[in-house]
């Protein structure tokens, strides 16, 4: 649970449990394969009907959120990730770490080839 703490700022991980296993209950989420502190949503047409209730800030801000701490958690394997890592700073609008920069694929393709550092803002 240590790597959704970036993502929870006013949570406690108790009550973050109760979240989680309240969506689970309903569905809503489930556990992913061989992990017990990953999960996913049960089914697509949740996970985009979930987002497009977000506003766009609110939906920015959270790429941005889940982004930082997927680049933290996969730490010297970040390049193993550089396709979901640059799908949350892209969704982010660049808007993430602007101290490290974001990660972006070099090459034809998602993930492919070597990555390259950008500071600042991303451009599309």
């Amino acid at each position: 649970m240590d790597h959704l703490q970036p993502l929870i700022v006013e949570l406690t991980e108790d009550a973050l449990l109760e979240v989680l296993e309240e969506a689970q209950s309903d569905r809503v989420i489930e556990e992913s394969p061989g992990s017990w502190d990953r999960f996913r949503f049960a089914h697509a047409l949740i996970q985009e009907t979930v987002a497009s209730e977000l506003t766009t800030a609110r939906r920015v801000r959270l790429h941005a959120r889940i982004a930082e701490a997927l680049e933290q958690l996969y730490g010297a394997n970040v390049e193993a990730h550089a396709a979901e890592l640059s799908h949350h700073f892209g969704e982010a609008g660049g808007n993430g770490n602007r101290e490290t920069g974001a990660l972006l694929p070099v090459g034809r393709g998602s993930g492919a080839g070597r990555l390259r550092r950008r500071r600042g803002r991303l451009s599309p």
